[in-house]
């Protein structure tokens, strides 16, 4: 094989091929490694509404008992509500217990 090889058409439109296959190759590569990121983002924010909602049902039991103030029980619902509405406080509608 000559080592000063001339490119002929055919021959760029390999070497384009190629490298068009090597960008989709790496195209769906990182689409793959989004999708895994993202699935466990999405158990990771699962275990997270569990863990707050278990927060907030102690803290109304000691609210119901007695033992706490319904300042606890609020501070409680606020990260829960941020987790299971994906919204900031003030923009979930209803969450606040008083109209104003």
């Amino acid at each position: 094989m000559p080592r000063n090889r001339r490119l002929t058409p055919s021959s760029r439109g390999e070497r384009r091929l190629s490298r068009d296959g090597a960008q989709r190759f790496a195209e769906v590569e990182d689409n793959l490694a989004t999708l895994h990121w993202l699935g466990q983002e999405s158990v990771d924010e699962d275990a997270a509404v569990t863990a707050a909602q278990h927060t907030l049902d102690v803290a109304l039991n000691l609210y119901r008992q007695g033992a706490d103030s319904y300042l606890e029980v609020v501070t409680a619902q606020t990260p829960l509500l941020r987790r299971s509405n994906g919204a900031r406080p003030a923009d979930a509608v209803g969450w606040w217990p008083m109209s104003v």
